[in-house]
């Protein structure tokens, strides 16, 4: 359970708010869409936050021509640590899920899985500064989200990562 948002460590309130992070979610389901015409399964959405957040995994992103069964073939030390981070970022993934859903950013399809809703959560997430990082990670959840859907069904990715759901 998240502590309070008067009670979280500045820092964490920051880089884990949840109007940033449903964006990213909401970018990640957007680019799911693009690729299947269909919703991300729920179960999809614990793996974009730690693809994106991490710098170290964000910045080994490949293309879309490399598979997501390959990509962690090449990268089987991120296996270690990938599982934890996930454990660690599902309660933030549900806050910005649960916000960008009141916001309407983000709708449930009658199957149960999330498609981008009509608002882009303006005023709301504006960085008139933003920094290029924050760029990448936009960029990179729209691509996180394509590559999930080329993945292949949801237990093969949790497989591919030894995790159950």
């Amino acid at each position: 359970m998240l502590e309070i948002w008067d009670k979280r460590p500045q820092e964490i309130a920051h880089l884990l708010n949840p109007a940033f992070l449903g964006v990213l979610i909401r970018r990640a389901v957007a680019g799911y869409e693009s690729a299947t015409s269909s919703g991300m399964p729920f179960a999809l959405t614990p793996f974009i936050l730690p693809l994106v957040l991490h710098a170290g995994t964000r910045n080994i992103l490949p293309d879309i021509r490399t598979t997501f069964p390959t990509w962690l073939q090449e990268h089987r030390e991120l296996l270690v640590e990938f599982p934890h981070r996930i454990k660690e970022l599902v309660p933030y993934t549900r806050e910005a899920l649960i916000f960008a859903l009141q916001r309407n950013a983000l709708t449930i399809d009658s199957h149960g899985a999330f498609r981008e809703g009509t608002s882009k959560m303006k005023g709301k997430t504006k960085y008139p500064e933003k920094s290029a990082e924050i760029d990448e990670c936009w960029r990179r959840s729209e691509f996180v989200g394509r590559w999930l859907a080329e993945a292949g069904p949801v237990a093969t990715v949790y497989g591919l990562v030894g995790v159950t759901p």
